[in-house]
Parts: C-alpha cells; structure tokens; sequence
C-alpha cells in the first residue's frame, strides 16, 4: 500500500512539474505575444505616419501647381480684358455720350 502511495505522490509531484513547466511556457508566449503586438503596432503607427506624410506631400505640390495654373490664367484673362477694353473703350465712350444727347 505504501508503495502505491508513493507512487501516486511521485505521479502528483510529475503532474504538477508539468502544470508549473507549462505555466511558465503560458508565460513566456504571453510575453512574446505583448512583444509582437507592441512591435507590430509601432511599425504600423510609423507606417502610417510615413504614408500621411507623402501625402501631405502631394497634397502640397498639387495645391502649387493648381495655384500656379490659376495665376497665369488670371493673367492671361486680365491681358485680354485689358487689351479689349483699350481696343473699345473710345467707342464705348461715343455711344454713351451719343445716347446721353440724344433727345
């Protein structure tokens, strides 16, 4: 009987060996995986800031093309518009000045 005891005893003190071992491992894998996590996120938050940043960039650079665009259009259309008035502005000035006298 006391030789089954033992046993048992020494099959309790295995079991709970492995239950410890097997915490531990619990353990480590727990640390590994908050290690992943953290290094997978920081690389995500990088990644995006790099990506937000290009675009910013681009943004930018679209924005001075466009204004540049619209300022040499706007000149463009100030030189036509200059340029027609001087063209008819005497005529302008005679019709205005004939329907003002006309009675």
């Amino acid at each position: 009987m006391d030789e089954l005891v033992e046993k048992i005893i020494a099959l309790d003190k295995e079991g709970q060996n492995k239950i410890s071992d097997l915490e531990k491992e619990k353990q480590e894998l727990s640390k590994y995986i908050k290690a992943i996590r953290a290094k997978m996120s920081e690389e995500y938050s990088i990644k995006s800031k790099e990506q937000i940043a290009q675009l910013a960039k681009k943004i930018k650079e679209d924005y001075e093309l466009k204004t540049k665009k619209i300022t040499r259009e706007t000149k463009s259309k100030e030189k036509n518009i200059v340029s027609y008035y001087e063209k008819h502005n005497e005529l302008w000035i005679e019709q205005l000045i004939d329907f003002c006298l006309k009675d």
